[in-house]
């Protein structure tokens, strides 16, 4: 019964929502230090990023956005 019951949720609990969040926050983070910003130069050059440095940013901004998690 409670396998059916589980099954037939369409939505995450607030708990596991919760849960997932901080993982992710926690992934962010260590990405952050793990491909740590780059020291501006003196010069008016765009610095050139990497693609894990992009797809960091994209995530980042995504944990970010209103109603990702506020909700909860």
């Amino acid at each position: 019964m409670q396998i059916k019951k589980a099954h037939d949720t369409t939505s995450l609990q607030k708990n596991e929502v919760v849960k997932i969040m901080d993982n992710y926050k926690k992934f962010i983070a260590a990405g952050h230090i793990a491909i740590p910003e780059q020291p501006s130069s003196e010069k008016r050059v765009r610095i050139k990023r990497t693609l894990a440095k992009n797809l960091l940013k994209r995530v980042d901004v995504y944990a970010k956005m209103p109603g990702i998690h506020s909700i909860y």
